[in-house]
């Protein structure tokens, strides 16, 4: 036998057309059904005329792709076999896709098998080899394969399938949107590795199943589909169920044909949670029955992306008498191939991908499927919402991280302060420039504003409008001295939004800083300006320290278009500042005021230093003029700790390129996601320096988790911290095995008791069902992944909430706002994040004019909730369930026409340049505003200081922040002194 023996095959010059399933799996670029097997007592000689005898039998496994000139699509035509010897004794055959490895093992062979799946699908492999032993099956019908190909491509030709396509495209029209595969975490990787995992049922599982479904009437792959898909459910909600693997013999009456004559069906709607695994079984089995009826026809268009998650329900290889089965799979790219295997060593759930899918992520589904499959199996009674998914292990886990979190009761913050006065009452408590407070003239400045509260009683709330300044450190520690809570709120906002506010807190009084617009306050509630507070030093007194207390209120977006109001209980907050203290503010580092006080970051900024014996340190400069934040931070020469957003610590970086890295020894970055490449960028000009990602909701008392970041890894938020219990569950609360993609939940004494005067529609608060019993915890909407390392790492929304320069944004707020302005019908906000500028896409249908909308927005809600642009549309443009496609909208953003640069005068040229280089894009229109065209305060103080740079010194951002237009600031570079 040499290389060049080749087996002539039948019709080896006849090229046959590709069947309606063929050619849906082209869909797959690479696609392999591999086999090995064990042949006890014959050699490898003795296999080789078997397996060329049963390849002439079956011309089809020795088909590949031909191209016919004038036809658009393939055909396939068999192909001569080429047998190559091995130097162990055995031999390689190939054949068109099909390729067969032989060799000598003990006093028998080792074969193997690949094949493609466009010609050869698993039953297909056991008729081969079941020839290969002598033992054909008996075949029915014609008996070949390509007549039966020919004649399912006549049939739908001439429309004898129409029904059947109708019935599938009523079901891709009513599918649920979203990737199951990707939801799961298990999006195709960057290499094309495959991946084949498997996990043992229990034996207990494995005896009772085969009974559980003869008493059914069904098979043991119905009762394994039926729990991954109940598993999907409840982990990716709202999202198609797994593809099925239906073998159309049965449906042709050909059950032995050999050829590739399987079809993938799509993934149909998910199980409801409350019914049991009886009911839920018997809608499982009507569906099929109805599907099968319209097998046949092709259930996925083609060019249509199939199914993620593909479930066969081929549960053991038909062998030949006493040949073994050494291992099998079968792999699509683009899918992942999931499936219940029998053997001689019990059952296995198995999952095979060919595309880099995360193996953690793989072994978690298994593992959670199979808890659950166990529990369906022996509580077969149970609402399916309540089937366990853990394995013991997982379970104790989860204990241990629960248990972990009870550190105490921790120390009250005014106790704290009063203790630290008492102590060192000359030790600095704030530096504000030239202005150091000493410890003792802070509880002075307590005491004054707290006599100037009037009666004002515990549980009161009381609005403070200024921004950071001794006297509102002093502000917000009186309140709380007095046993009440204080709502933060900037003087930039609108005033509607402000008096709005004030209303729905039920504020008893006002304390108004510097800039605050007069505002109108119902008859209980009093204003009185800060100033007049803090006049005379006074003793505070005992304060009053109740933990259960609120101890402030701070607003988010909401869906209902009013922003809502989250508590936060005093013990909360004590427990917060503990952490904050002890982890973050350890060692002789200095912690800057960077974040506006509206945001509950500030507070570790505000309080933090304070409980750990350092002043509290507020920042003479505006926080948005990177020039001199960076300026004054250097100058004051001590190590640092700086907490800001991702956002702002780029720009900061940006306006110190041209000097000397920052004394920076622990950067605190939190509100929005960590770009690997700000990381990099970040320790290579500060490469002693720490870097941590802080992950946590208003309602969780700002952080929960927290995590020290290196180059290269990849991107996380660290573990839970401040004794928080963050878990990763499924929509009914129940928590996932680490590795599983589901939503983020946390628990603890960080939780806040829910929202003021909600008491419709939905709640994010809900309890978290944890082995020892429920606990109060609160649904984030992010979906994350707790690894195998522990570490929280985040995957995006599950609602449409955005994440922009800190702000948690709901645009169904912007989108109620909007539609209140004269003339819009109706309006649909949109993220444009392509570009490293990301902003807000306001569209709008009625009569409405775009401009006045915006004005609109911009007196009611504040600056980062207005979108860059707003554009009036026809009508908007729908999915095929009927939903706004804001994809499609997104696409069509259109910027402010371009003009000449030749129409500029010499300032405005000027301005344009300095515009162009920071926002990108084309000439703006010297009446464009820079927000409207994307920009934010921050990019608006790079432009400030670019053009600073360029000579024009006496620019400042408080002459230009109001409207900047090319024209108003060219205005301002020729005369400084407006504004």
């Amino acid at each position: 036998m040499t290389s060049a023996d080749t087996l002539a095959v039948p019709d080896g010059d006849t090229a046959h057309p590709l069947s309606p399933f063929q050619r849906a799996g082209l869909r797959h670029p690479r696609r392999r059904v591999h086999l090995a097997v064990r042949v006890p007592h014959l050699t490898a000689p003795d296999l080789l005329p078997r397996f060329r005898e049963a390849l002439a039998a079956m011309p089809v496994l020795s088909c590949t792709l031909v191209t016919v000139p004038g036809l658009r699509l393939p055909r396939q035509a068999a192909q001569p076999a080429v047998v190559e010897e091995r130097a162990d004794g055995g031999w390689r055959l190939a054949a068109g896709n099909l390729t067969v490895s032989a060799r000598p093992h003990g006093d028998g062979t080792e074969v193997e098998l690949d094949a493609d799946p466009v010609f050869a699908d698993r039953r297909t492999l056991e008729l081969f080899l079941l020839h290969v032993a002598g033992t054909p099956a008996v075949t029915s019908g014609p008996g070949d394969f390509f007549v039966v190909a020919a004649e399912h491509g006549l049939m739908q030709a001439e429309g004898e399938l129409d029904e059947e396509q109708r019935y599938w495209r009523a079901v891709s029209d009513g599918a649920p949107a979203g990737d199951t595969r990707a939801a799961l975490g298990l999006q195709p990787g960057s290499t094309a590795a495959t991946c084949v995992l498997s996990h043992p049922l229990a034996p207990s599982c494995s005896a009772a199943l085969p009974a559980l479904a003869g008493t059914l009437g069904s098979r043991t792959s119905d009762l394994a589909l039926l729990a991954l898909r109940v598993l999907l459910s409840r982990v990716v909600p709202g999202t198609a169920g797994p593809g099925r693997v239906i073998d159309a013999r049965r449906l042709m009456g050909l059950d032995d044909e050999p050829g590739p004559l399987v079809q993938v069906l799509p993934g149909h709607h998910g199980v409801a949670s409350d019914i049991d695994a009886m009911a839920a079984w018997e809608a499982q089995r009507d569906q099929h029955a109805e599907e099968d009826e319209a097998a046949g026809g092709v259930a996925v268009a083609e060019g249509a992306p199939g199914p993620g998650l593909v479930f066969d329900p081929h549960t053991r290889w038909e062998l030949p008498v006493d040949w073994e089965l050494i291992g099998a799979h079968e792999v699509r790219s683009g899918a992942v191939v999931v499936g219940l295997e029998s053997g001689a060593g019990g059952d296995r759930l198995t999952a095979t991908s060919c595309d880099g899918s995360d193996e953690a992520a793989l072994s978690a589904l298994l593992t959670s499927w199979a808890a659950l499959l166990e529990d369906l199996v022996a509580r077969p009674g149970t609402a399916v919402g309540s089937l366990r998914l853990h394995t013991p292990e997982a379970l104790s886990r989860i204990r241990a991280v629960w248990n972990a979190g009870d550190a105490g009761q921790a120390e009250d913050l005014c106790a704290a302060v009063a203790s630290l006065a008492r102590r060192a009452p000359e030790a600095p408590a704030v530096r504000h420039g030239d202005l150091v407070l000493s410890r003792a003239d802070l509880l002075g400045r307590i005491g004054s504003v707290a006599a100037e509260l009037g009666d004002i009683a515990p549980g009161d709330v009381v609005a403070v409008v200024g921004e950071a300044h001794p006297d509102l450190v002093a502000a917000f520690l009186a309140v709380l001295w007095r046993g009440a809570a204080f709502l933060p709120l900037a003087p930039s906002e609108p005033r509607d939004r402000l008096e709005d506010a004030i209303r729905r807190a039920g504020a008893t009084l006002v304390l108004t800083g510097p800039d605050t617009p007069e505002l109108t306050v119902a008859d209980t509630c009093h204003v009185l300006p800060l100033a007049r507070a803090v006049a005379a030093p006074a003793d505070p007194g005992q304060p009053d320290c109740s933990p259960g207390a609120t101890a402030y209120l701070l607003r988010t977006s909401g869906t209902t278009g009013r922003p809502k109001l989250v508590p936060i209980r005093r013990s909360s907050l004590n427990t917060y500042l503990r952490w904050v203290a002890r982890d973050l503010l350890a060692g002789p580092t200095a912690l800057p005021v960077l974040s506006a006080p509206v945001f509950d970051a500030s507070f570790k900024q505000f309080f933090g230093p304070l409980l750990a014996g350092q002043p509290v340190w507020l920042l003479t400069s505006d926080r948005t003029d990177m020039t001199a934040v960076h300026d004054e931070l250097r100058a004051d020469g001590r190590e640092l700790t700086l907490n800001c957003v991702p956002g702002y610590w780029s720009e900061l970086q940006a306006a110190g390129a041209d000097s000397d890295p920052l004394p920076l020894a622990r950067l605190l970055l939190g509100g929005e996601a960590v770009s690997p490449s700000l990381l990099r960028r970040t320790l290579e000009r500060h490469p002693g320096a720490e870097v941590w990602n802080l992950y946590g909701p208003t309602e969780a008392t700002a952080t929960a988790t927290a995590g020290l970041l290196s180059p290269g890894e990849e991107p996380h938020v660290g573990t839970a911290v401040a004794d928080a219990t963050v878990v990763v569950a499924d929509a009914g609360g129940h928590p996932l095995p680490h590795g599983l993609r589901g939503e983020v939940w946390i628990a603890g004494p960080g939780l806040s008791p829910g929202y003021v005067g909600q008491s419709d529609g939905p709640s994010p608060f809900a309890p978290l069902r944890l082995p020892d019993g429920d606990v109060p915890a609160y649904r984030t909407g992010d979906s994350g992944t707790v690894g195998l390392d522990g570490r929280l790492r985040l995957h995006g929304r599950l609602d449409d909430q955005v994440k922009l320069r800190g702000w948690r944004i709901e645009p169904a707020e912007i989108e109620r706002t909007a539609e209140t302005a004269p003339g819009v019908r109706s309006a649909a906000v949109v993220l444009d994040d392509r570009s490293d500028n990301p902003r807000l896409g306001l569209f709008l249908t009625g009569d409405a004019e775009g401009a006045r909308v915006r004005a609109h927005l911009q007196s009611r809600l504040p600056a980062a909730m207005v979108p860059a642009t707003v554009t009036v549309v026809p009508a908007f443009p729908l999915t095929t369930t009927g939903k706004i496609d804001r994809q499609a909208l997104l696409e069509s953003l259109r910027d402010h026409a371009e003009v000449s640069p030749e129409d500029y005068t010499s300032g405005q040229l000027t301005v344009a340049t300095a515009w162009r280089e920071i926002l990108g894009g084309g000439w703006p229109h010297p009446d464009q505003e820079f927000f409207a065209a994307g920009g934010h305060s921050l990019l608006l103080a790079r432009l400030v200081n670019r053009l600073r740079s360029q000579g024009n010194t006496g620019l400042s951002l408080r002459q230009v922040v109001r409207r900047p237009t090319v024209g108003s600031i060219a205005a301002s570079l020729d005369n400084p002194e407006q504004g």
